[in-house]
């Protein structure tokens, strides 16, 4: 019985955990990462989305010249987000950083 009680605890636990978890952003940023291709379409070989935080998408690209042209196309890629993740995110902004890209 005590052992029961226990498990039914750790569960409980789990569930906190991957609840706030999923609050700060990490299950749409996997959502996202998994459309990727068909949300941002000639920049899906070419940037990978990287974080949600306070409704800014930040996206990362491998080279300066890809941030500067995916900024000036930032507004579509926007539209593109909105409509898969839909409003209970609340993405308001794309955000754009040479890193490793895609």
């Amino acid at each position: 019985m005590r052992e029961r009680r226990q498990l039914e605890k750790v569960g409980d636990l789990i569930d906190a955990v991957l609840g706030k978890v999923a609050r700060r952003g990490v299950a749409p940023v996997v959502r996202l990462r998994q459309h990727w291709p068909q949300v941002a379409g000639e920049w899906a070989d070419r940037s990978r989305p990287v974080a949600i935080e306070r409704g800014v998408v930040t996206v990362e690209v491998a080279s300066g010249m890809d941030a500067t042209m995916l900024r000036y196309d930032a507004a579509g890629l926007l539209e593109s987000v909105q409509a898969e993740l839909g409003d209970e995110v609340g993405i308001t902004k794309i955000s754009v950083r040479v890193g490793r890209g895609r």
